[in-house]
């Protein structure tokens, strides 16, 4: 049995990859805010692949940063960076007006400026807040551990200029597509993404 282990996007729960088709031999972790993952749980797996969307590529560079002994077939980012505020992802004063701003009608616009279709189900606002302000309070760069990355051309959350900056500067495989931060409806499936470089 193989595993593909997903750090999820801020605010997102399991809604947002529920559609996914999962290959055969195949089991997803999802792991979401504040991404715990014990790493005795992919001992049993024969091959590992970690993939990171939104601030999740952060945290997947964090946990591999501090895990560096796991053996894995391939780490892929999709729409984020693992330096995640500042000039390779969010400005850091949008980020600071992001959290000060932070309301329902401020968090629908956000679902819909992301191009996610489901905003009625997902995490509350002091949840939401409490992730963006962990992350602030917490910051640092990560190393890059990222192998492939997909960036969207239409991403305005995480701006595609900023992401291509850092994966060139870090020679990492970078393959753009025409969507917008949220990839999942164009991503359809599991196998889609952990292929996307042998196509």
């Amino acid at each position: 049995m193989n595993v593909i282990v997903f750090f999820n996007g801020w605010g997102m729960n399991e809604n947002a990859i529920k559609d996914l088709k999962i290959p055969e031999n195949f089991i997803i972790k999802n792991i979401t805010f504040p991404y715990l993952l014990n790493v005795n749980e992919l001992k049993e797996f024969k091959e590992i692949y970690f993939i990171g969307w939104s601030f999740g590529v952060y945290y997947l560079c964090k946990f591999l940063s501090e895990n560096f002994q796991i053996k894995y077939k391939k780490v892929i980012a999709i729409n984020g960076t693992p330096e995640v505020i500042g000039k390779f992802g969010i400005d850091e004063r949008v980020y600071n007006l992001t959290l000060k701003n932070i309301n329902e009608k401020n968090i629908e616009k956000f679902y819909i400026n992301i191009g996610y279709k489901r905003k009625n189900n997902e995490k509350s606002i002091e949840s939401l807040i409490e992730e963006l302000k962990y992350l602030k309070e917490n910051y640092k760069p990560q190393k890059n551990y990222i192998s492939t990355a997909i960036i969207g051309e239409k991403d305005i959350t995480i701006p595609a200029k900023n992401q291509i900056k850092y994966y060139e500067k870090e020679k990492v495989n970078i393959i753009k597509l025409p969507i917008s931060h949220f990839p999942f409806y164009c991503l359809d499936s599991w196998e889609k993404i952990i292929n996307i470089d042998e196509g």
